[in-house]
């Protein structure tokens, strides 16, 4: 039986669950850093038997100033829009790391084990 709203509405349900609750004045930086995330490298490193893992690269720091422009920022309020942005992408990368990390190592676990 399809699942309701088709196979994607698991991930967009979490997606959706995952959105921090953020006040009003933060909404410009998380737009920014969700259109930016789509242009986002990945490091593909081999894994042997289990695979390849994709570990997220950071945001290039020029489009993340060049967003910021766009938005308007100059000077400090541009170097302030890049801080910001950045500390968001530096957590975002480290959080995705480790998760994606444990599952290869969960991954490894259970091949060894067959």
């Amino acid at each position: 039986m399809a699942e309701a709203g088709g196979p994607n509405a698991g991930f967009a349900t979490e997606r959706l669950l995952s959105r921090p609750d953020l006040p009003d004045e933060a909404e410009p930086y998380w737009a920014a850093f969700l259109d930016l995330d789509r242009d986002r490298r990945r490091n593909t490193i081999g894994g042997g038997m289990v695979g390849s893992v994709d570990l997220p690269d950071c945001i290039d720091l020029d489009r993340i100033r060049a967003e910021g422009a766009r938005q308007g920022y100059e000077g400090d309020g541009l170097e302030d829009f890049v801080a910001v942005l950045r500390g968001i992408d530096d957590e975002f990368v480290r959080v995705n790391s480790l998760r994606i990390a444990a599952e290869y190592k969960a991954a490894a676990s259970r091949s060894q084990k067959r």
